[in-house]
Parts: C-alpha cells; structure tokens; sequence
C-alpha cells in the first residue's frame, strides 16, 4: 500500500475507532470492545479499505503489541512474588488447561460433528480452551483490577497458559501424523544439538537481563540520554522474544522472563513509562486486526451454530474455572469474577488454528469457522465480565463483606510521592521511613538513585514530568506529592502535569524564595516552601538565642513572619521592620504584665524573659 493509499485509510480507521470507542466506553462496556468492532467495520469483509490478504500479517505485526504486554507484567513481578503465586501458576493453571481441554475435545468430538476424528477435536479443545492474555489483563487494567486478587488469579492462570502453547505448537504435527493425513510429515524430535543451542539461548537471556541491559541503562541513565535508554529497553524485550522464539520458545515468555529480571533495577518505573505508550498503541492495532479477521457473512450464515458454540465453549471455560477455584480454596466472589474473565478463547488459537490448516488437519471452513469462533467470543466478553460483576456482587451483598481490595503488600495506597532525592528528599525520606509512612522517591540523577538503594530507601529513576511514571508509582493513590527537584522546569513542568491529571492531590514544592512561591501556588501547589527564606528564619533564630531573646519570643516573631505563606516579608524592609518593631513592644509589655502578676502571686518573676 502507497502513501497515496494509505493516508485515506489511516484516516478512516482512526475516525471510526475513535468514534466507536467512545460510544463503548460511553455504554460501560470498555475500549477493546469498541476496537473489536471498529475492525470489523474496516474491513476486508466489509466495505472498508482493508485488503483480505493484509489481515493475517497486520494481526502477526500487532501481536509485538501482547509481547510488550507481558514485558510490562514482568516488570511488575518479581521473582518472589512469582513463587509465592506458584500454587496458582502450576497448580490452578495448568488443571485449567488440561481439564477444560479434555472436556471441550469431547464436547467438540461428540456434539459439533460426529464426523470429526477425535485426534481433531482432541486439538481443537486444548485450543479453546486457553484464553486471551491481551483481552483479558487489558480489561483488568482498563477497570483498575490488576492488583485485585481475582486480577492475580487471572494472571496466574494466563502464565500457564502461555507456557502451554509450547507443547500445544508441537503437538498439532503429532496429532497430523497419527490421524494420518497423507503429505504431512511428523514434526522430528529435536537433536542434541537443538538442545544445546536452545539452553545456550536461554542462558544468553538470563544472563543479558541480569547483566548487560542494567549496565547498559545505567550508562546512558548517566548520559542522560532517554532516546537511548528507550532504545535499549525495546532492544531488551524485542531482543528476548526473538531469542525464545528462535529456539521454538513462546515470544512472550521471554517478554516476561526479561520484565522479571528488570524488575528490581531501579529503572523499574522507567521502563514502564517508556514502553507504556508502544504497548498501548500495539494493543489498540492488536484488537482492531481480530476484528478484521471477523467473515461477517460466514458469521451470519451460520450464526445459529457459531452462537451456540460461542455459548457452550464460555459456559464450560466458566464453570470448570469456577469449580477449579473453589478447590484451590479460592473465595467465591474471587472465583466468579476470574472464571467470567477468562471464559474467552485466547489470540494463540489464530496460530494453533493456522498451523492446523497448514498441515491438513483442518479444512477451510472449519479453520474461517473457528477464526470467526475465537473473535465472537471476544466480542462476547465484556458481556461475559458485566454478567460476573452482578453476580459476585449479589454474592458480596449476602454475605455483607467488603469490596475486593489489592492483596499485594507493595500495592501502595495513601503513600507519599517525592520527586527529587536531593539534601531535602534524603531527609524526608528517612523521616517517613522511621514513622512507618510508606513512600515512593524518584529521580533523574542515576547517581543519587544508587545512593538510596545503599541507604534502604524506596528510589527510582523517574521524572516527574513523565505522565506515565506518575501512574506508574500510583500518584492517584497518594495522599501527598512533595517536589524537591533542583531545576526550575523540571519544578513547574512536574506540577503542571500532577495539577492536570490528579487535581485534588495535595502538593508540597520546594522553591529558592518568595516570588517562586507565589508562582507555584498561582499554578496549584497547596504549599510552597521557599528554601532561602527558611534559612534565613532558622539562621535568625540561633542568633537571637544567643543574645538572649527569650525563646518564645523568637517563636512568636518566626510565626508571625510566617503567616499567611510568609505575607508580612512581602512588604517594603521598612515597613517590616516597623511591623516587628511593633510586634516586639507588645511582647514586652505582656511580659511586664505578667511579671506584676506573678509577683503579686508569689511566683518567680520574668517567665517570659
């Protein structure tokens, strides 16, 4: 496609995704829904601008958008936490696959077409039953649910699965091999030296993630160079992922394993905001080209049977998941709401399917049918989580007990954000560590990240003018950002961005003097600290001590130059000078008040002075 061509189109899919995604998003019914029905109405089996043999190439190109997805849940999860979960992971998920996957090969053998030889139906049932990583964590992301426990038992059941897809790549040539389909061979068993050369790979990755990435980042962190350190971050999880699948591995495992061996660098927050905005627009593309690969005339000639299919195939994922759950000792309400979520059929199944097409297991219709299977009960999801909602709520409202609350202590809530781990961030730090406040310090200077980490201190490389590490480190959460940044726009840039985004959240700022704070609260901060001024009171202070002025005293004139952030300084030296002078008259003539009185009582004279 020219350039000629391509601008209308671009500017056709960006109108109506736009447009439907707001209406979906109006109707509660989430995004992805939106951008699944945007590309049906794109095309190729409508009237859009969109060619049939373009949709399978567009739909591998986006899939990067799922590797960069699992990346990001790798970053988030780190090794420890992964242990912690691995009941879930290789209990509950790998039970999900093989239960679900027998009872749909019978379902699928017995019901869908007698004719269907068993081997067959044995392959379309492993194939539904995985279930869709980019659909279903989007939707938790898009409704805050990730750090949910349904959102944990979700993404624990999804890891199985994309660890299944390896055995299930290769178990489609066996199953062509032994249902005897003439011209296809049996995939070999790999040599000795496959399997040298594989461990050798994913040796490579783990030691690049441990390593070299850190190392690489760390140097044009220094450098102060973010085009590279984005570079070398998309290198990483691009890198990964070609070398997984290099060796007959799955992309987003080494997505994941890369994300995980990042996760405690302190980059951690960085590379989040970095690759936030490449995986979005991928996911975006992602879900438009399922809807692409939507034959709507197939899907309405024969909409009784693919509807009923869509139906049976969720409510037996949903049913089996549930029961699962329960037997693992999962709540109820949390096992209502994962099984609904993932009662979908998962984006490997375009691969599962393509490959059986490949070697003759499947015919054409049945492989357009099942493609049109998979993307109609993606379209059937957002249905699917609404139908959860409801009735794990009504469960919820029986039993009188709370709403779900994230479960992982390292989810902060009502934390303190601080920008900028200078003199004054170092202190406030330790300060909030000794009170048992939880925190989280961000800061550009990778020298002073390192010096925090030496201290035990919660800091990141970030920057405060980065809309995404500020979701990143959970800025809507916090009950109050403090802004010690050196840079004067760095200082404005940041609060600008928090103003704009997170309104209602209390901002403290640092500034060198009075004029700046005038301009952060005209801006919005809820205070502004002018550091010189505080300097100057404090070194005003100890002077007055030390030449006798009684200290209350001192504290009644350092509060009144305070008061009202600091008004009486505003005023000409003359008049301030006058203002105290006055000030001080009265003290005195309290304290000689006080000294009658305490004289006529008795006590000892002068407390004041």
């Amino acid at each position: 496609m020219d350039l000629h061509h391509f601008l209308p189109a671009a500017v056709f899919l960006l109108s109506v995704t736009a447009i439907c995604v707001a209406i979906f998003k109006r109707l509660g019914l989430g995004a992805v829904l939106g951008l699944l029905i945007a590309g049906i109405i794109v095309g190729p089996y409508t009237p859009g601008p969109v060619a049939t043999n373009e949709v399978a190439g567009v739909r591998e190109f986006t899939h990067i958008g799922v590797v960069l997805l699992l990346f990001l849940i790798g970053l988030e999860m780190e090794p420890s936490r992964l242990w912690r979960m691995r009941k879930e992971v290789f209990g509950l998920g790998l039970l999900q696959v093989l239960v679900t996957g027998g009872v749909l090969a019978v379902y699928e053998h017995f019901f869908v077409t007698r004719s269907l030889e068993w081997e067959v139906a044995l392959g379309l049932g492993f194939t539904f039953a995985l279930s869709s990583t980019a659909f279903a964590l989007q939707m938790l992301e898009e409704r805050g649910e990730t750090a949910t426990r349904h959102g944990r038992t979700a993404l624990a059941v999804l890891l199985m699965q994309d660890m299944a897809v390896v055995p299930l790549l290769a178990l489609v040539p066996l199953l062509a091999a032994v249902s005897g389909v003439s011209g296809k061979e049996m995939g070999e068993m790999p040599s000795a030296e496959e399997i040298m050369l594989g461990v050798g790979v994913v040796t490579c990755v783990l030691v690049c993630g441990r390593y070299i990435i850190p190392w690489a980042l760390d140097t044009v962190v220094r450098q102060r160079n973010i085009d590279a350190f984005l570079l070398v971050a998309l290198l990483a999880v691009l890198g990964a992922a070609w070398a997984m699948t290099y060796v007959g591995l799955s992309m987003e495992l080494g997505a994941f394993a890369m994300g995980m061996l990042l996760s405690r660098t302190v980059h951690h927050h960085q590379l989040i905001a970095q690759i936030q905005p490449f995986k979005g627009m991928m996911m975006s593309l992602f879900f438009i080209s399922v809807g692409m690969s939507i034959d709507v005339e197939l899907f309405v000639h024969d909409f009784s049977s693919i509807l009923l299919d869509v139906v049976v195939i969720m409510v037996i994922k949903t049913g089996l998941l549930f029961l699962l759950c329960l037997a693992f000792g999962i709540s109820r309400s949390t096992a209502i709401r994962t099984s609904f979520i993932l009662a979908q059929c998962g984006e490997f199944g375009f691969v599962l399917l393509g490959l059986g097409y490949e070697l003759g297991v499947l015919t054409e219709r049945a492989f357009l049918s099942g493609l049109v299977l998979i993307a109609a009960s993606m379209l059937a999801t957002p249905f699917f989580a609404k139908a959860g909602d409801i009735v794990a709520g009504s469960l919820r409202k029986q039993k009188q007990i709370s709403v779900e609350t994230p479960e992982d202590s390292d989810v902060h809530e009502r934390h303190v954000v601080i920008a900028g781990y200078g003199r004054i961030g170092r202190i406030l730090c330790s300060l909030l560590e000794a009170c048992g406040i939880p925190y989280i310090a961000i800061e550009t200077d990778h020298a002073k990240v390192s010096e925090g980490k030496r201290s035990g201190h919660v800091v990141y490389v970030g920057d405060i003018r980065d809309n995404n590490i500020l979701a990143t480190i959970g800025t809507g959460r916090a009950a109050l950002v403090v802004i010690t940044v050196d840079q004067s726009e760095a200082m404005l840039g940041g609060l600008s961005h928090l103003r704009q985004f997170f309104p209602d959240i209390p901002v403290m700022v640092r500034v060198t003097d009075i004029g700046m704070a005038d301009r952060m609260i005209r801006m919005g901060a809820t205070w502004a600290i002018p550091e010189a001024v505080e300097a100057s009171l404090q070194f005003s202070q100890t002077a007055l001590s030390h030449v006798g002025i009684p200290g209350a005293a001192i504290d009644d004139l350092l509060t009144a130059l305070r008061t009202d952030d600091y008004d009486l300084l505003r005023v000409q030296t003359r008049d301030l000078h006058n203002r105290l002078s006055e000030k001080w008259a009265r003290y005195q003539e309290l304290s000689e008040l006080e000294d009658e009185e305490n004289k006529s009582s008795g006590d000892v004279p002068g407390a004041y002075r």
